[in-house]
């Protein structure tokens, strides 16, 4: 039992190690993040809305200490809508669902995440409703629908099917970025389209400003800076509306894995108890044993037998109880890893480095704990154990 916990233990610290170390494709060094809701009036139709948030971003970027400030329908590892879309040229059967992740933002977003640009140009603030429709799309997105092609160029439409209130223009792809963890670290990036929020249809906007709201994302040039305040009141001086939520995007990150960690600490603390009370049972059982043998360590003592001799005899037999609980141990907990292989990233089930170095770590602890009754079994006087009933 202790060695099914402390395997389980081991690989979801190793796990989470993994996790939290993977590439996100984004920076969330010194960005804050923070949510804000709209008016009727703001939202009234997408070129309102586009030029609030375009005032909003420009104001927050003029602020000393500010690097870089824009919006977004929900930050990476958070959840954003999925909408349908149809190819403009591509007929016949496709083999894609043609319904990807919608993520409305404004001009800043990828120069305040550090997203990188791999191909075509990303948003600017000349992106807006009296502009030609334009799309950029993730690394994913190129790869699934136009495997070995350039994107750059294509036209798609999205909402079409959803009815004529939600239906885009036929937008033009201008640019590919890198692949980004929306749906949490433990996630694979998805496949994303990214739009200008001044190019939304009216409906997509008064939706977006109204109900989901937008989070806003604003890098600092150094962590010490202090933005709490002027950012509140550059919202209030310039829109009329509060900020809500404010923390880092590392905290968001965070939290995005608090699942994890959890589990986590949750088995790393029955497994260090398992281990102990694994300790301490050995322990028992070998003082018990030493005692109940008493006499016959007297006698092999008396008739020639070394203390190291005695020392070996109780450790083989501490070791005999380790043996056999290493062999049931080890198929439990490769039995047990496939049960949590959903919990695990990075790491399989039966990792053969896990299983090694725990099976040592038991039979260290075993040996350790069966050391002190055999040091006492190898100190006994003959005389003395002979003359004891």
């Amino acid at each position: 039992m202790s060695l099914v916990l402390l395997v389980a233990a081991a690989l979801l610290l190793t796990s989470f190690w993994k996790l939290v170390h993977s590439s996100a494709g984004f920076d969330a060094t010194n960005v804050v993040t923070f949510k804000t809701g709209f008016t009727d009036a703001q939202t009234a139709n997408s070129a309102v809305f586009g030029q609030t948030l375009k005032q909003l971003a420009a104001r927050t970027e003029a602020l000393p200490g500010v690097e870089s400030a824009a919006a977004v329908i929900n930050p990476p590892t958070q959840i954003v809508p999925d909408l349908p879309f149809d190819i403009i040229g591509r007929t016949g059967e496709q083999d894609h669902d043609f319904d990807e992740k919608y993520i409305p933002i404004t001009a800043g977003y990828f120069s305040a995440l550090k997203i990188p640009v791999v191909a075509g140009r990303a948003f600017t603030t000349s992106d807006t409703k009296a502009s030609a429709p334009v799309l950029i799309v993730n690394e994913q997105f190129a790869k699934t629908y136009f495997p070995g092609g350039n994107p750059i160029g294509q036209h798609i439409v999205i909402g079409k099917a959803m009815g004529p209130e939600f239906e885009d223009p036929v937008r033009e792809i201008v640019g590919v970025v890198g692949n980004v963890k929306q749906l949490g670290l433990d996630a694979p990036a998805p496949t994303a389209m990214y739009l200008p929020s001044g190019q939304l249809p009216d409906s997509m906007a008064r939706l977006e400003g109204r109900i989901y709201g937008m989070s806003w994302l604003v890098r600092m040039k150094s962590s010490q800076v202090n933005l709490a305040a002027p950012l509140r009141q550059v919202f209030l001086d310039t829109a009329q509306i509060p900020i809500a939520g404010m923390t880092s995007m590392d905290q968001v990150m965070s939290v995005s894995v608090s699942q994890q960690r959890f589990n986590m600490l949750l088995l790393s603390g029955f497994g260090v108890i398992a281990l102990l009370l694994g300790a301490f049972g050995l322990y028992g059982v070998m003082s018990y044993t030493v005692a109940r043998q008493t006499k016959e360590i007297g006698v092999r003592m008396a008739l020639g037998a070394q203390r190291s001799d005695i020392l070996a005899m109780v450790l083989r037999e501490a070791g005999l109880l380790v043996g056999v609980g290493l062999v049931v141990g080890i198929a439990a907990s490769i039995a047990g890893g496939r049960l949590m292989s959903s919990l695990l990233f990075g790491v399989a089930a039966g990792d053969p480095k896990t299983l090694v170095a725990m099976s040592i770590l038991l039979v260290v602890t075993g040996l350790f704990a069966a050391w002190f009754p055999a040091r006492r079994a190898a100190s006994t006087e003959p005389m003395e154990a002979l003359r004891s009933e």
